[in-house]
């Protein structure tokens, strides 16, 4: 087994804060303790259109800033995993934003995303 001693740090950004969102960045924060991994997620961003939530999320998630604006979150040069954790029928116009920038898209539900690309690169 490999021991990672030095660490990179990977900026995650989150687009969603409801139940999924806090489901993702509790394992977001969890995971470095239980393996062994040569990355470390670095809380950066967490977006949602609901403010209420957004604040309340960003003080129990530990995610460093908070955003209304999902593209932005997606831009944002200090991202590099894009979580999205909305719901499904939003999946799909996020992931290939965050594609089309180069960014990881992790998608909790990827069935139309999956057609979608499918028709894309035919």
């Amino acid at each position: 087994m490999t021991f990672y001693k030095r660490k990179k740090k990977v900026g995650i950004g989150l687009i969603g804060s409801g139940f999924m969102g806090k489901a993702h960045a509790n394992a977001f924060r969890s995971v470095s303790g239980i393996f062994n991994l040569p990355l470390i997620p670095n809380l950066e961003v967490i977006a949602d259109i609901n403010l209420k939530s957004l604040k309340n999320s960003q003080a129990s998630s530990g995610f460093m800033r908070l955003t209304d604006k999902w593209k932005d979150l997606i831009k944002d040069k200090n991202v590099d995993i894009v979580a999205i954790t909305t719901p499904n029928i939003l999946h799909k116009e996020m992931a290939l934003y965050a594609i089309a920038l180069g960014k990881l898209s992790i998608v909790k539900n990827h069935s139309q995303l999956t057609q979608s690309l499918h028709q894309k690169w035919q």
